[in-house]
């Protein structure tokens, strides 16, 4: 998953967001469904599979994938627990150790600070659960509040990987971030709630 975050015209609250990130449960295909198609406009720019006609099916398969041996993606929550992006790891390299870490937002609650916090509590997650010890996180170099988000991390600019990126048929030159797993308990905690346990099945 390519680094992205969506855009708004919302402005910036000055207190962090209380959030949490959990693993996905297979009844939260409806909900994943809408937070991408309240986002498309800006996610199909950066994110080629945000197409007009994801579905619940597309969510489904998204959920199914999404705890995998090379990839963990985390569903991001609200303080009322609804599910408004996505946070995690791929290209897991367990032989060295790294993955790659992506994050989006819906539309509607950008510009928050969600993303960085949810970004950190996903390595975070990653580090515990598949020993991570380095992060990359690439974006295309005109997908600015993506940047914004990797440096508001902490996240260490490595340099530019030229033609790395084909989005829509046109390559891109990469902005490309590291981030280690030492690096994220330098950084301040970032206020969110408890890890969301799976419910109790009846």
């Amino acid at each position: 998953m390519t680094a992205g975050q969506t855009t708004s015209p919302s402005s910036s609250s000055s207190e962090p967001p209380a959030i949490s990130v959990r693993r996905f449960f297979i009844t939260d295909d409806d909900e994943l469904t809408a937070a991408v198609r309240a986002s498309l406009p800006e996610l199909s720019r950066w994110m080629p599979w945000a197409t007009n006609d994801f579905s619940r099916s597309d969510a489904s398969d998204f959920i199914s994938g999404s705890n995998s041996p090379n990839r963990m993606d985390l569903a991001i929550l609200d303080e009322n627990d609804m599910i408004i992006g996505v946070s995690g790891v791929n290209h897991i390299d367990t032989t060295n150790r790294t993955a790659n870490l992506g994050y989006w937002v819906r539309s509607d609650r950008t510009q928050r600070g969600v993303a960085s916090v949810a970004a950190r509590l996903g390595a975070k997650r990653a580090v515990e659960e598949r020993q991570i010890n380095r992060f990359e996180i690439t974006m295309s170099v005109e997908n600015v509040p993506s940047r914004r988000t990797a440096e508001r991390l902490g996240a260490q600019f490595e340099g530019i990987a030229r033609n790395s990126l084909l989005l829509h048929n046109r390559f891109h030159d990469a902005r490309v971030y590291s981030l280690m797993a030492s690096e994220l308990d330098q950084l301040p905690a970032p206020p969110s709630r408890p890890w969301p346990s799976k419910p109790s099945e009846e």
